[in-house]
């Protein structure tokens, strides 16, 4: 996800997971401050990008390959 914002099915397509499962999986990020969307109000193509401590949480995991 790095910088980029992206939609749930965009994410599913890249991760080889089923949408319900990247929605699932979106819901506990967001709890946990992960990830934000965008655009709560829209129930069709919601827009998600990392936080502040999504990006740094990312970039641990990166520094770690």
């Amino acid at each position: 996800m790095k910088n980029k914002l992206k939609i749930p099915t965009e994410i599913a397509k890249s991760t080889n997971m089923s949408v319900s499962e990247v929605s699932r999986s979106l819901k506990t990020l967001k709890d946990k401050k992960i990830v934000v969307c965008l655009n709560e109000d829209k129930r069709i193509g919601r827009v998600y990008s990392l936080t502040e401590k999504g990006k740094e949480i990312l970039n641990c995991i990166e520094s770690m390959k």
